[in-house]
């Protein structure tokens, strides 16, 4: 298996290490928690997705009308 080579002309020391570091942190997150939810130590509240979110944004649409 051949190596990614990246290009990273223009790009200074910090700059690299700030792009790492914004795509490393919720990776990381999202590892912690996908440990915790299999633990059976945190509920799904942070998949994104609400029970009744649906019935929600339906009364607010059909409100703003």
């Amino acid at each position: 298996m051949s190596s990614i080579k990246y290009n990273k002309k223009g790009f200074s020391k910090e700059t690299l290490l700030q792009l790492y570091e914004q795509l490393a942190k919720p990776r990381l997150i999202e590892e912690k928690m996908l440990n915790l939810l299999r633990q059976g130590k945190i509920s799904k509240w942070f998949s994104g997705h609400r029970p009744g979110s649906h019935q929600r944004r339906r009364r607010l649409r059909t409100a703003a009308r």
